[in-house]
Parts: structure tokens; sequence; C-alpha cells
């Protein structure tokens, strides 16, 4: 990508000094364009590239001035972004707000986004504006890492925008203390993935009641290599082995991929099959037709497509994803009302993908969001990313749907101690089912990320790891009980539980050890760590770390 930018230099400086020229928790520098350019320029690319203007606005939102930007030309392979640069601080929360309106119906994305490779938004918003000024507001930012990113404005097509108030702001403590789930969680909220089985018949003993179907060899082309030439017999295994060994356990069906003799014959190859949508929607409905009565009450959960962002798995984009679910909903909820179907799921690069697919209408033909993040070795810093999926949601008039993320797992070696990496493990679901994440499938029992940390002690055995131990512990401490409340303070998470009146605490923290003295409202209590081994309160307290303890009344 090649991009030209204007007052790169002065736009730093302002970033470095605003401070003192500003309100304390304002973050942008010029957030007003009261000064020419100042701390704002464009990123452009393309050859040709966009054609663009500036100039001030006729009639400023509020102060006295206003930022005009004329693009006339976007050539295709072409873009144009008005930005202003900002470091955002991983595990951190960012609310950006900006004031839009167009005379000529412009249509731009604002977007919160990786700067560099990537590109991916941490928030995005797709918007056609009007004359009249329109106030544009989104949440997101970054786990992992610090990333290089940006507040800014994409064109979708050429047009004339005037840009003023913009603002950004971090909201991580406001982000930390918004109320907590309000349902009790039960054994579904636990997902996993189980690919090889054939190879193997384990079902695992985490206390798991969601599975998964990807990479199992049951896509769309598997399942119908030839038009209405059918081969059930993977499906019908997995289908049984769940039966047999748990019968409650909720399975999600993943549709896609296209057969190649559906899709048109030059279309991208995608696991034995075609990244596209097939050529004629009559093959897609009688597909997802044959599916919902066969295993009707049996499966009961079904995705219309896997990371439909990515154009290795769909090509086609958010206007062409939408008549297949709307196809794919129509027929599940015809052979079976109780069919829970839910959005085609995206990447943590997708939000813009599922910004413009709900824009359009995707919403109705899903009762779940649905999304994947593989967390990072610490996962509370991830909280931003979740959170921006579900203000998202909530932008779309969706905040009532629940949100599952679908597919993910630690890949890389999360510190250096047992504690450290079982610990984090552990946490990636008590930190998403403290945002409102409803679901997580960890993918995979049978796939071991190299540096990661895996459930089992092998790929085709049923003996668990220390994490996987500790995860069964886990179920086992918050099977049946409802999160009353959260805190997160110096560093220290705690979680209150209750059931029946009884009452649980879950305290840890993400990096380090240190004392901590349990309230007098917990009263006389024991404290036990995911092993079920006791550990000793003393005068000092409880010495807490990244391995989470639970706290009951003795």
């Amino acid at each position: 990508m090649h991009a030209v930018t204007r007052h790169l230099c002065l736009c730093l400086a302002l970033l470095s000094m605003a401070g003192s020229a500003r309100a304390a928790d304002e973050l942008l520098a010029n957030p007003g364009f009261e000064a020419a350019g100042g701390g704002w320029s464009e990123n452009a690319w393309g050859q040709p590239g966009p054609a663009f203007t500036y100039a001030d606005g006729a009639a400023p939102h509020g102060g006295r001035r206003c930022q005009l930007v004329r693009v006339t030309a976007l050539p295709p392979g072409s873009g144009f972004i008005y930005r202003q640069p900002y470091t955002l601080v991983a595990g951190h929360t960012y609310r950006a707000r900006l004031w839009l309106r167009s005379p000529d119906h412009a249509q731009v994305q604002v977007m919160l986004r990786r700067a560099g490779q990537w590109y991916e938004p941490a928030a995005a918003r797709l918007v056609e504006l009007g004359p009249e000024w329109r106030e544009v507001a989104l949440v997101g930012g970054f786990g992992g890492e610090d990333t290089l990113g940006f507040l800014g404005v994409s064109w979708r097509r050429p047009g004339t925008v005037e840009l003023d108030d913009a603002s950004l702001t971090d909201i991580t403590a406001e982000t930390l203390s918004l109320p907590t789930p309000t349902a009790p969680v039960d054994q579904r909220f636990f997902g996993l993935h189980i690919n090889k089985l054939g190879s193997h018949n384990t079902w695992p003993a985490l206390g798991q009641a969601t599975l998964r179907l990807w990479d199992t060899g049951t896509t769309w082309d598997a399942l119908e290599p030839k038009p209405g030439e059918w081969n059930f017999g993977r499906l019908d295994y997995y289908v049984e082995h769940v039966r047999r060994n748990a019968p409650g356990t909720r399975v999600v069906m993943t549709l896609g991929i296209t057969p190649n003799w559906a899709a048109e014959a030059g279309a991208r190859g995608a696991y034995g099959g075609k990244a596209a949508p097939p050529t004629d929607p009559a093959t897609w409905r009688r597909y997802v037709r044959t599916l919902a009565e066969r295993y009707r009450g049996r499966i009961h959960c079904w995705e219309p497509w896997n990371e439909c962002d990515y154009g290795g798995f769909f090509n086609g984009g958010p206007a062409a994803m939408l008549p297949l679910a709307r196809i794919a909903y129509e027929e599940l909820k015809a052979v079976d009302p109780r069919n829970t179907v839910l959005t085609p799921n995206v990447t943590r690069a997708g939000l813009g993908w599922l910004d413009e697919y709900l824009a359009l209408g995707g919403g109705q033909y899903a009762d779940v969001i649905s999304f994947h993040r593989y967390p990072s070795g610490r996962p509370e810093l991830d909280v931003p990313e979740y959170h921006a999926v579900r203000d998202l949601a909530a932008a779309h008039g969706l905040a009532d749907k629940p949100v599952w993320n679908t597919e993910g797992a630690i890949e890389h070696r999360a510190g250096t101690t047992e504690d450290e990496q079982v610990g984090a493990v552990v946490r990636t679901w008590l930190v998403q089912w403290a945002q409102g994440i409803t679901c997580f499938a960890w993918y995979c029992w049978d796939i071991h990320w190299p540096e990661g940390t895996s459930l089992g002690t092998s790929l085709t055995g049923p003996e668990l790891s220390p994490a996987g131990r500790a995860l069964a512990r886990l179920v086992a401490w918050v099977d049946g009980w409802t999160m009353t409340s959260r805190a997160v303070t110096d560093g220290l998470w705690r979680l209150t539980l209750t059931r029946d009146g009884a009452r649980r605490t879950i305290v840890w923290r993400p990096t380090g050890t240190a004392p901590w003295l349990p309230p007098a409202d917990l009263g006389r209590c024991v404290a036990t760590d995911l092993r079920g081994v006791e550990q000793p309160i003393g005068p000092d307290g409880l010495l807490v770390g990244p391995f989470p303890l639970l706290l009951t009344a003795r």
C-alpha cells in the first residue's frame, strides 16, 4: 500500500505536545479542526490514486471552523482515508466520536484501525451521510500489544464530507465497571472443537457442553460432492459420538464451503470447494433444508459460514452473504423453530465486514452474533476487542442478542511457569464471561499449538493436561452460578458469584503475585486453587497471582 501523508511531522509533534493544550481526557490533537491540517492527514493509495481537495466548511458544528474534504475520484483499487494517528495501548478501551455531514450523501466508514499490516479495525461504523450534522460514535481497542493506529474516515465512493468536533477518550475504567451478565452460566458456555474423530474416539472430560464442527470434514463440498449425491457418514459419526457420550451437548454446525460444481469455475479454491457463493441460490436452499430435516432435534445451532471476511473462505462480500444467510434462516426455522441461527462469523480483522453486513440488515436473520478471537497470553488485555463486538451489535439495535466467540485458543506461550500458562487458559473463559460473551469454543482438543498450552496430553488419548484439569475444575466452580459483580482494582480481578443465596468469589492477578486481604464482607472463608489445594490466608492476607483462586464460606 502506498501512503501519501501530509503534515506527518506536524501531526506527530502536535500529538506529543498537545497534552497541556487540551482537556485532560482528550487524546486527539486539534479535535475541533480549528487549526488548518494540524494533527490530521490523508492516507491515499492506488495507481491511479484518488483525487481530493481540502477547504474550510461553510457552517461548523462547533467552534469557528470545520474541515471539508472533497474526494472527486476514487478509481478501482484506490482508497482514501482522512485520519489522525494515535498509539492504542494494549488492553485499553477507547471511545471515538466524530460529527459528519455530506451535501451529496457520501458513504464513509468511520474507524479505529491499525495503521500497519494487517490493518485490522478495532471498531468500525459504515454510514450514509446527509446534509445534516450526524454524530458517529464507536468503541474499541486492541489486545496483545500496543498498536500504532488511527481514528479515520474512509471514503467508500466519491463525495464531499465535512468533519467537526472529533474526540478520542480512554474509557478503560468505565468498561471494566459495566454491569455483569445476569443469567447463570452453564456448561454450554464451555465449547470445544474435536477434529480428528476416527483416529480416536475420545470425549474429553472437561465439562464442555458445546461442540463446534469445523475442520471436521463436514463442509458442504464434503457432504454433497456431486449434485444430489450425499455423503453423510462423517457428520453422522460426529452426531452419534455426541449422543453416546454427552447427549445434552449443543452442536454448532458450520454450513459452507460451496462445492466446486455449485460455484463459478474460476472461483478461488477453499477446503476442496470454492470460496464463493453458489451460482444458483436454489442449490444452497436445498442443501440447508436437507441438513435441517435430517438432523432435526440433533443439531440445534447453525452458522452460515466460517470467517467470511477472509477471502480464502468467502470472496463475495457482505452483500453476497446476506441472501445466503436469509435462505439459511428461513429453511432452518421452517424445519424447526427451536433452531438457533448465528451470524456468519468473522475474524478479528472483520469488524468492518460485520458492520457492513449488519447495516444491510443481516441481524434479522440471526439469533446470535458470532465472531472469532484467539486470546492473547494475557486474556485481560483482550477486553476492548470483546467490548467492540458488543458495541457494534448494540449500534445496529442488536444489544439483546447473545454474542459467541465460536473459535479461539492461546496460540503462544503465556508466561514461563505452569501456573502462568494454565492460569491464562482458564482466564480466557473467565474474562469473556465477565464481558458478556456467552459461549467460547476452544480450538482445538486434538490440534496442539507449538507455542500454546494444550488441554490434553496427546492428540488421541483422553488424559487431561494440567490446563485441561484446571479447566474441568473451573467448570465445576461456576456451573449454575450467576456473576453478580466484577471489580478490577490495583491489578486484582475479583468476580462475585451467587446461587440460591450462597456466594463465592474468584480472584487473580494477571501478572505478578502479591498479598490480598479478603474484605470483611466475605466472612470466614477458605481459598482453593485450580488443583483443589487449599491456600493459606495469613495475617497479611492471601497470595494472589495469575492462577485463579476460589473463595468460599468456611
